[in-house]
């Protein structure tokens, strides 16, 4: 634990160096290749160097499958309408599956540099971490946002996953619980874009949902989080104090436990 934990403050302080000015990550643009702020370019370019500091090498091609033990990140690239997507995964193939979206700014790297990855294997989940199309070293795709899990969840061999979705990451996720509640054991938005199209939507989901936000967050205020619970009626809330738009930088630790619990309730 201590290591994940020494992992993760590194982690933290050299992302935390690009969101101080950048203020996390930013609502999301209409297409993953849209012009972004200098704020929001610049917590990019901090993920990415911290991404490209960690001694990983290049990525190797390797199935979607492939068994990674809880001590041993698997990166590996799969075909996906004859475009490449990264994915990162870690943990055995028996555990329940926790599948790791992202925000505009960042990709699967933060997950692997924040010691979430780890974390989740560690403490007997399946994790699977992606780098959305067109974002990390993932290939833009032609694709609608809410058909991307309809098609990527099967593709990656997982049943019933918790799905993490980190501000943009919303957009993906909310589609597919909507259309597919059975086929989703819990949701974690992470203040979520999107609030506005989706909130009626979801107010006839039952997937059990756990609600994070940050209390110092500046890009969705915190007080949706009361609107998006009383729409998720089978959810609780995590509000992480002081913590910015992208919460989980700030309190790992909180955010990784709370993670697991959720997770391990909803498991079958």
């Amino acid at each position: 634990m201590r290591c994940v934990a020494a992992r993760a403050g590194c982690a933290l302080l050299m992302l935390a160096a690009g969101l101080a000015c950048a203020g996390g990550d930013e609502a999301p643009g209409t297409a993953p290749q849209a012009a972004t702020s200098a704020g929001s370019q610049s917590a990019e370019d901090a993920t990415r160097a911290v991404a490209q500091a960690a001694p990983h090498g290049e990525p190797q091609a390797a199935p979607a499958s492939a068994t990674a033990t809880p001590d041993k990140i698997v990166r590996s690239d799969m075909d996906f309408h004859r475009k490449r997507l990264h994915l990162r995964s870690a943990g055995s193939e028996s555990g329940q599956a926790v599948l790791l979206l992202h925000g505009q700014a960042f990709d699967s790297a933060t997950w692997e540099q924040l010691g979430t990855l780890t974390y989740l294997a560690e403490h007997g989940l399946r994790a699977v971490a992606i780098d959305a199309p067109g974002y990390g070293k993932s290939e833009a795709v032609d694709i609608q946002r809410e058909a991307l899990l309809e098609e990527l969840v099967p593709a990656l061999g997982l049943e019933r996953p918790v799905i993490v979705a980190p501000s943009m990451g919303a957009l993906y996720a909310f589609p597919y619980a909507v259309a597919h509640p059975e086929g989703v054991a819990g949701l974690v938005p992470v203040a979520p874009a999107g609030l506005d199209e989706w909130l009626p939507k979801l107010r006839d989901c039952a997937v059990p949902a756990l609600i994070v936000w940050g209390s110092a967050d500046t890009v969705v205020p915190v007080a949706r989080a009361d609107e998006l619970a009383a729409a998720l009626k089978n959810s609780r809330t995590l509000i992480l104090k002081g913590a910015p738009h992208p919460a989980y930088l700030e309190r790992p630790a909180e955010f990784h436990e709370a993670l697991v619990e959720f997770a391990r309730s909803v498991a079958r």
